[in-house]
């Protein structure tokens, strides 16, 4: 009889004799097929039909042929990596003979060696190492994913999160100027970035750098009061932001007396200003001078007190005398009129705060016996 073979489950399989021939011999024949790679971890089965005589009708055979599942592992050794940059290890995997291979990673990582193409059966090797110090305070983690044909495995690589620390000087500077430092403690490589370079007279060096650092505070003689420089230290480039305020002192001077009066200090000269209520009312809340930004209007009463203890406060190293004018007060009179008073006369009076008038701030303070 005339007989027919053909592939009948499994694309996978290709018969690489005849498909077709005459007569049946009665004894064993052979059917010849080949298969292509299993992609996956699982046993996979296939059929091939023989069927002899009516191409409807005639008796059947059926050949199983089942493929034993593929392999795939994959390791590094080094998979908690350094925060600081180029720090490295190696991946081994190994996978069944014939899989197209890709590679995947982290965008923290770069990775050398045989990333792409076919599988060879045998153990292979890649290297990966970190782009870039970690600029942020968080650990980094993320897998480098192998794929031979169906098959994925992950391996999970870290970077370890970087340090920074900032250490402000312990010390002021003295009033007769000088230098004191303060220190930086990061991660090699870890950018940095200080902001401003100079606040209140006081100058910082250097402004920006990598890794451990000695910083030098600055500042020339100082005349007046305490002055406090603010810095703001930063990781460049850090999202989110990882930034670190530190303030620097300087001495103040010997010959700064402090115009005490009771319970407030007087700010010891006037300002070039004259101006309307509401003005000179925002200059002494905004006003930062003698070590201090608390400044505020007097009330009519405390003017009156100033007024009689003019002459004492002229004596004051540093005290500018008042210039026989009328001065703001903080009273309020009534809607939009504020109290005024001549200094050092003391006489008392009030006007529209659109009117233009002197201004001596004042601050509160601990009554000195």
């Amino acid at each position: 009889m005339a007989w027919a073979a053909k592939v009948t489950r499994g694309d996978w399989l290709t018969l690489t004799c005849s498909t077709s021939g005459s007569p049946t011999t009665g004894s064993a024949q052979d059917i010849t097929f080949a298969a292509t790679v299993n992609p996956t971890a699982s046993l996979r089965s296939g059929e091939i039909t023989v069927r002899a005589g009516n191409e409807t009708g005639g008796p059947t055979g059926v050949i199983v042929i089942n493929q034993k599942a593929s392999s795939l592992t994959a390791s590094g050794d080094k998979t908690i990596l350094a925060a600081t940059a180029d720090d490295k290890g190696t991946l081994t995997f190994q996978a069944t003979k014939g899989l197209p291979l890709s590679i995947t990673k982290p965008d923290w990582l770069t990775l050398t060696g045989t990333i792409s193409g076919t599988t060879d059966g045998n153990e292979q090797t890649f290297d990966y190492k970190t782009n870039g110090v970690n600029l942020d305070e968080t650990e980094k983690s993320g897998n480098i994913s192998v794929t031979a044909g169906e098959m994925t495995t992950n391996v999970m690589v870290a970077q370890e999160a970087s340090s920074f620390n900032v250490i402000a000087p312990t010390t002021q500077i003295g009033k007769a100027g000088g230098s004191v430092n303060g220190s930086i403690i990061a991660t090699e490589g870890l950018p940095w970035t200080i902001n401003p370079e100079t606040d209140n007279e006081i100058k910082v060096d250097p402004v920006s750098g990598s890794g451990d650092a000695i910083l030098t505070f600055t500042a020339s003689t100082n005349s007046g009061g305490k002055r406090v420089g603010t810095f703001n230290v930063s990781v460049t480039g850090a999202n989110p932001a990882r930034i670190t305020n530190i303030d620097v002192t300087q001495e103040t001077s010997d010959a700064v007396i402090p115009a005490i009066l009771g319970n407030i200090q007087i700010q010891k000269s006037d300002p070039l200003l004259y101006g309307k209520w509401d003005e000179v009312n925002q200059y002494c809340d905004e006003l930062n001078t003698e070590g201090y930004s608390d400044w505020r209007l007097p009330t009519s009463s405390e003017m009156l007190s100033m007024a009689k203890a003019s002459g004492d406060l002229n004596k004051i190293i540093g005290f500018t005398a008042f210039a026989s004018a009328w001065y703001w007060s903080g009273t309020l009179r009534s809607s939009n009129v504020h109290n005024i008073v001549t200094l050092p006369g003391g006489s008392l009076g009030y006007d529209n705060d659109a009117n233009i008038k002197s201004v001596r701030c004042v601050r509160n303070v601990q009554s000195i016996q």
